[in-house]
């Protein structure tokens, strides 16, 4: 039989991450939030972090019990079951989210005709439908379900370690593409006349960017914090198989609820790192609108120079969609188009009613 006192940090971590992502799904409904594009990935990320924590606290429940309470086996392979899928789900959930990003910064300007609402449907009932048949894979022989008892000592197959190989190869690829393009921002040093490329290690707060690219590179450095409590949670999983793989030798128990916490971090993590991404955005987009009003106007001018910028990344955000450019009444230089003209060299953005 377990030991109850082993399993306690596990059981206050899984309370913990119920409560938080709880309480961040609830806002995120209240406040409509979670009908644009990147906060349907959000929500989906949330709601497998609830349900693993929900999966974890049962089996948790049953093996302190003891191997002859009623049902123990069933409930350890259901749990075990929506474990997996959770955590393939929530895999799939983040790359997309990186993925996402990445197409509006590669092109911001054409990202509603690439990324719309039925895309971002059908990217999470794909991520739903891999993670059922990965986590189907061990009812079938293919694969071992981690964490069913505390002392498992059947070596899983090698299958077991392809979702973790395919999942990591996603990170990197999509991360590389995240990285790459955030290092395509430029802006126009007026000093040397030339355009500079702005990158995660420059100081951000000198005011040679927007407001908007500012909190996008900070969102991008709590995107990568992400990303590592992501590979530990995995390379922890992964040192549990390759131990399991050994034959004649168990895993003792304090590894496995070691392994437990550690493959339960990005669930704590997700609520606070979603919180202060989200104040960032609101941060940015009271300072549009309160620009707007001083200025008295209700346009938004971006610099034409930085094309690959996500100078309308909150926008998007918060609105669900890019407004539509608008036509300038005046010139905005004297070598400009006509009035009446769209400008070719000025981007200009309603933000009338952001908040509504």
């Amino acid at each position: 039989m377990a030991d109850p006192v082993m399993w306690v940090p596990v059981l206050v971590q899984c309370v913990f991450i119920l409560v938080t992502n709880g309480f961040v799904m609830f806002v995120l409904i209240q406040s409509g939030l979670f009908r644009s594009r990147q906060n349907a990935f959000v929500m989906n990320l949330l709601a497998c972090d609830c349900l693993r924590a929900f999966a974890v606290l049962a089996r948790i429940l049953v093996i302190m019990a003891g191997p002859a309470a009623s049902g123990s086996d069933i409930i350890c392979v259901a749990t075990g079951f929506l474990e997996t899928a959770t955590s393939v789900a929530d895999c799939v959930a983040f790359t997309l989210l990186l993925y996402d990003r990445h197409m509006f910064v590669a092109s911001p300007i054409n990202y509603l005709h690439q990324v719309s609402r039925a895309s971002v449907m059908f990217g999470v009932a794909y991520g739903a439908a891999h993670a059922m048949f990965v986590a189907a894979l061990p009812l079938i022989g293919w694969g071992h379900f981690i964490y069913v008892t505390p002392h498992a000592t059947s070596p899983p197959p090698g299958a077991s370690l392809l979702p973790l190989a395919g999942s990591g190869f996603c990170f990197v690829r999509i991360w590389r593409m995240v990285r790459q393009r955030t290092n395509q921002i430029r802006v126009y040093n007026m000093e040397r006349a030339v355009l500079e490329p702005v990158g995660l290690h420059r100081c951000i707060g000198d005011g040679a960017i927007t407001e908007a690219e500012t909190a996008f590179l900070k969102t991008v450095r709590l995107l990568s914090i992400l990303v590592a409590c992501y590979f530990l949670s995995w390379l922890s999983r992964l040192a549990l198989l390759v131990r399991l793989m050994v034959p004649g030798q168990a895993p003792s128990q304090a590894a496995v609820v070691a392994v437990a916490v550690i493959s339960l971090l990005t669930c704590t993590v997700n609520p606070f790192m979603y919180g202060v991404y989200n104040r960032k955005f609101r941060q940015t987009l009271r300072a549009v609108a309160t620009c707007g009003r001083r200025a008295e106007s209700d346009v938004l001018e971006i610099s034409p120079y930085i094309v690959k910028s996500p100078s309308l990344l909150a926008l998007s955000d918060y609105r669900g969609d890019l407004p539509r450019p608008v036509r300038c009444p005046q010139p905005l230089d004297p070598t400009g188009p006509a009035d009446g003209a769209l400008a070719p060299d000025n981007i200009r953005i309603g933000v009338k009613n952001v908040w509504s």
